[in-house]
């Protein structure tokens, strides 16, 4: 939970964010009073972050990540978030890093050298609603090595990679979100024991696939409107299952709805226990 007390960050107040972190380490809500704010924050405690009034504030990081969190908290809404351009030094929107929570509500996150938001470890648990996310290199959203996420109302498109990628035993729940025009696949999920699940969501104009599953991953897709992509529609190799359970609406591409290879399956329906 979030302690109840106000931080006023800008003009006239505390100089920087990351000031107003060391000022109260026990957390808050921090109140943005200005337009651009270019600093990297390190958040470990409870805290949230919003506009005063009807700003739209800009926050660029000035190192590797211009977000990370180690434990704890943070609930960001009506704030774009823009990873630094440094030579030769990837670096993320948001990370979070082996544990803590992120929501964000009504946000934009991107990055021109990695993904723009990523989440790893088992403490790890990502949120987000009604944002935009955008990369230019890499996947827009990375999730991996155990992390949680739940996507809802998103924009993603133009993505170096793939719109989302999840792997190495995360699990990720996206529903009515677009995904399109992104130079690899739309989603792809690798990896014994990954998940995703998708549910009235648009894989719309990708390069590839709309939806890739790979190396004994999982994904459900319900509902789901996955056009114009490519090559294919639904991509299974490596043992990946995909299960395409109701009302799913594939069409125009190249290479017909789905794919397998190398032992992957798609299947129409329920998964059974085992899944």
């Amino acid at each position: 939970m979030v302690p109840e007390v106000e931080i006023h960050v800008g003009p006239g107040r505390i100089a920087s964010i990351g000031e107003a972190l060391r000022a109260h380490p026990d957390g808050g809500t921090i109140i943005l009073h200005g337009e651009s704010f270019v600093e990297s924050i390190i958040v470990s405690g409870s805290y949230s972050m919003k506009p005063h009034g009807d700003l739209r504030p800009v926050l660029t990081g000035t190192e590797a990540s211009t977000i990370e969190l180690y434990g704890g908290q943070l609930q960001l809404e009506g704030i774009d978030v823009r990873a630094p351009r440094l030579p030769r030094t990837p670096g993320h929107a948001v990370h979070l890093v082996t544990a803590g929570r992120l929501m964000a509500e009504r946000c934009s996150f991107s990055s021109p050298s990695a993904a723009a938001v990523a989440a790893g470890g088992n403490q790890s648990h990502l949120s987000m609603r009604q944002c935009s996310v955008q990369a230019t290199t890499k996947a827009a959203i990375f999730v991996y090595r155990f992390a949680r996420a739940e996507l809802d109302y998103l924009e993603i498109s133009e993505a170096g990679l793939a719109g989302i990628e999840v792997t190495s035993m995360a699990n990720v729940r996206i529903e009515r979100s677009v995904v399109r025009n992104c130079r690899q696949d739309g989603a792809v999920v690798n990896g014994n024991g990954t998940v995703l699940k998708a549910r009235a969501c648009k894989f719309l104009g990708n390069a590839y696939a709309g939806l890739a599953v790979m190396d004994e991953g999982l994904l459900h897709a319900v509902d789901c409107e996955i056009a114009d992509n490519g090559q294919v529609g639904v991509l299974a190799s490596g043992q990946g299952r995909a299960f395409l359970v109701s009302g799913n609406e594939i069409r125009g591409h190249w290479r017909g709805p789905w794919l397998t290879v190398a032992g992957g399956e798609v299947r129409r329906g329920e998964p059974d226990v085992r899944s």
